[in-house]
C-alpha cells in the first residue's frame, strides 16, 4: 500500500492488496459467547440495562436458545447460557422479528 503526502491508495487497490494477503483471521475467534455475549448486547444497546437484559433473555428463551426457570426441569434440548453464539442470537432475533411482523400485520387486517 502506497501512502504519500498523507494520501492513501484508492479503495480498489487496498482491496486487491488485502485479498492477496496470506494472513487468515477467523472472524468468530473474537466474538463473545454465552453470558458475555448477552452482557455485550445489553451494554451496547444504550437502553436501560435491566429492561433490555430481561427482554433479551425472554426472546432467547422463547426461541429455545436459553433455558427458562420452568423449562430447565422439562427439557434437555435447551442450550446452556455458556453455549450461546452470535448465530444463535441472530436466529432468536429473526424469530422475534418475524413474530412481531405477523402480529402487526394481523392487527392491520
Amino acid at each position: 500500500m502506497e501512502v504519500s503526502q498523507n494520501k492513501v491508495a484508492p479503495a480498489h487497490e487496498l482491496a486487491d492488496e488485502m485479498s492477496q494477503s496470506e494472513v487468515k483471521v477467523d472472524s468468530y475467534q473474537f466474538e463473545p459467547q454465552g453470558e458475555e455475549l448477552i452482557e455485550t448486547v445489553v451494554r451496547l444497546s444504550g437502553i436501560d440495562e435491566k429492561s433490555i437484559r430481561n427482554e433479551l433473555k425472554s426472546i432467547l428463551s422463547a426461541s429455545g436458545h436459553l433455558p427458562t426457570e420452568s423449562s430447565i426441569a422439562h427439557s434437555d434440548a435447551l442450550m446452556e447460557p455458556g453455549e450461546l453464539t452470535i448465530d444463535d442470537l441472530r436466529a432468536s432475533m429473526l424469530q422475534y422479528l418475524e413474530e412481531m411482523n405477523r402480529s402487526m400485520t394481523s392487527e392491520i387486517e
